[in-house]
């Protein structure tokens, strides 16, 4: 006899509850024939035969995976200030450089390494003694060329001296000029910054400006540069290619100047300058020559009053007077303005150097007067 139990029944046992059934998924292929073929998945696999060429065909089933879900990715939220951030970037990017520049280093110290044990290996002993010979020989040589120079200066010099004192008491001014250019040469070979190599110097360049006088009277230039008497139709295009650049010699008294205001859109500084005591008449024009302050620094004895000077400058500018009663003013090139001091080259000139009417500012005592201010510069 069967004995009862409170087993349930499993066949009337309510099944049990499945997830969610997977949503129907088509399908369509093409046979090799041409025939489409459609339908849809199932839980398990298929095979497909084509109607037109029988062909089977196999097709998945459902896929029993979810389908993937794209998530927006979150952004992070700073928990720093800004200052911080590139702050730190920066060290980092500190310590990256840091590191470049230590493998930069040590790749360059290899290399110096390598190099210096080549050249190690290439001086043999043979070739230390050639090159060590090799220099010595040069050394030698250019001793030796260094040598030649000098004595072959030394005896220009003497030569070109000889021949230009020479020319002098002859009154030969261009023979005298060509000599003393070469004198001057050689004592810059010599390399000479004592009283006779000062002497020389100071003797060519006045037999430079003897040799380079300007062509024109002082009348001449007033006269063209006025109109009163032009020969050409552009009087700039004359100063440039006659007067500009050329010497002039004057024996005059010289009182300072006020410097001249510059224009505002200048960027040179006002000059320092000084001007004759008395403008020249000139073609019923007065005419001022202003000569560079540096020029009379050591021989004006008391500042404001007149001083009787022989120098030499080259025409720099020459300027209209402003006003009616104004006068045309010469500028001379601050660079080339210097004090003469040979009284054998004043026969040139036509200058006296002895006057009977002024024994004691003679022409003679004026030159003796700036030699001696000059041999006191002298270092």
């Amino acid at each position: 006899m069967p004995l009862e139990t409170d087993t349930p029944d499993l066949a009337a046992a309510p099944a049990k509850k499945r997830g969610k059934q997977p949503q129907a998924a088509p399908w369509e292929l093409t046979c090799l024939c041409g025939q489409n073929l459609t339908g849809e998945r199932t839980e398990s696999p298929q095979k497909v035969i084509c109607e037109h060429c029988e062909r089977e065909h196999f097709i998945l089933p459902i896929s029993c995976y979810p389908d993937p879900k794209f998530r927006r990715k979150k952004r992070k939220k700073r928990t720093e200030p800004v200052s911080v951030t590139i702050r730190r970037q920066l060290a980092s990017g500190g310590k990256v450089a840091g590191g470049l520049l230590t493998q930069l280093f040590l790749l360059l110290r290899t290399q110096l390494v390598r190099c210096g044990l080549a050249i190690k290996n290439w001086l043999t002993p043979l070739r230390i003694a050639v090159i060590a010979l090799s220099c010595t020989l040069l050394g030698a040589g250019a001793f030796g060329l260094h040598q030649h120079r000098q004595q072959s200066a030394l005896s220009t010099l003497r030569r070109a001296v000889s021949e230009g004192e020479a020319a002098l008491k002859e009154e030969d001014w261009i023979v005298a000029n060509i000599a003393y250019a070469e004198a001057v040469d050689a004592v810059n070979v010599l390399n000479r910054h004592d009283e006779f190599a000062g002497d020389i110097r100071q003797k060519h360049r006045e037999l430079l400006a003897i040799s380079e006088l300007c062509t024109l009277s002082l009348e001449d230039i007033i006269s063209e540069a006025s109109g009163k008497r032009r020969v050409s139709s552009n009087w700039q295009t004359t100063f440039d290619s006659v007067v500009k650049g050329k010497w002039v010699v004057l024996e005059c008294w010289l009182v300072p100047r006020s410097a001249e205001t510059s224009p505002e859109d200048s960027e040179e500084p006002p000059r320092e300058e000084w001007g004759l005591a008395h403008p020249l008449p000139v073609e019923g024009e007065l005419v001022d020559i202003r000569w560079p302050a540096q020029l009379l620094t050591s021989t004006a004895a008391n500042a404001g009053e007149a001083v009787h000077v022989l120098c030499a400058g080259q025409i720099e500018s020459l300027k209209q007077p402003t006003t009616h009663a104004g006068a045309w003013v010469l500028r001379l090139q601050p660079d080339s303005a210097f004090l003469w001091q040979s009284p054998e080259t004043c026969p040139a000139l036509g200058f006296e150097l002895d006057s009977p009417w002024m024994p004691q500012d003679s022409l003679r005592n004026v030159l003796q007067r700036q030699q001696t201010s000059a041999q006191e510069q002298t270092p």
